[in-house]
């Protein structure tokens, strides 16, 4: 039997794939959003899936929920409504700015993990105790993205497996990377974690303007 624990996962690609069939594996049940159909180069879904909705063939094949649908801040209210925690795996940075808004409104709990080439990032961000992802990234630099650069399967595995590890971290009141920023760069055997702080000009989390 799954245990029911509201989880949202957002984003069907590597990460996302790992993410979920980790969650699967450990009897958790999700809710999947994504708004993308499977191409033929997309990895781990099969020739059979091409065509159909990345959202709903990963749901499937695990027996989740899901959703198709491009989550922004006009209906992240409606499609997060009953998420406990929001495990990001988006290469978006809008993307990551609508959650951040909703979980600020709605102080749910949600982690951030990224990968791209052999790099991968993860953080814990809690609503009124760690800075929000806006105090950090509050503009996205320079844009990246992974359908550009693409993304090891080596990382991607790695990161899924962190951010469902720091899932677990969190349910027990205990996360590792609240308030820290996690690197990681597998090709290069780089690790390191960085110390974040809550940015006073803060859009979202201090001046609560969304």
């Amino acid at each position: 039997m799954k245990r029911c624990i509201a989880i949202a996962v957002i984003g069907t690609g590597r990460l996302g794939c790992f993410t979920a069939s980790f969650l699967a594996k450990q009897g958790m049940h999700a809710l999947i959003i994504d708004r993308d159909f499977v191409e033929e180069k997309n990895w781990f879904y099969t020739r059979s899936n091409v065509g159909e909705l990345k959202a709903e063939a990963l749901s499937k094949h695990f027996g989740f929920d899901w959703k198709a649908a491009h989550l922004n801040a006009g209906n992240a209210r409606e499609l997060l409504a009953n998420a406990r925690v929001i495990l990001d795996c988006t290469d978006n940075w809008e993307t990551r700015m609508a959650i951040n808004w909703f979980c600020l409104n709605a102080r749910t709990p949600w982690i951030f993990a990224s990968c791209i080439r052999s790099e991968g990032m993860l953080s814990t961000i809690i609503p009124g105790k760690t800075p929000c992802f806006g105090c950090w990234n509050e503009s996205p630099v320079k844009p990246r993205s992974c359908s550009i650069e693409g993304v090891s399967q080596e990382i991607a595995c790695e990161m899924a497996g962190r951010q469902v590890n720091e899932l677990n971290n969190l349910l027990q009141n205990n996360p590792v990377y609240a308030s820290k920023l996690l690197y990681v760069d597998a090709a290069n055997g780089i690790e390191f974690t960085k110390k974040l702080s809550k940015r006073s000009g803060c859009l979202g989390c201090a001046k609560k303007v969304f």
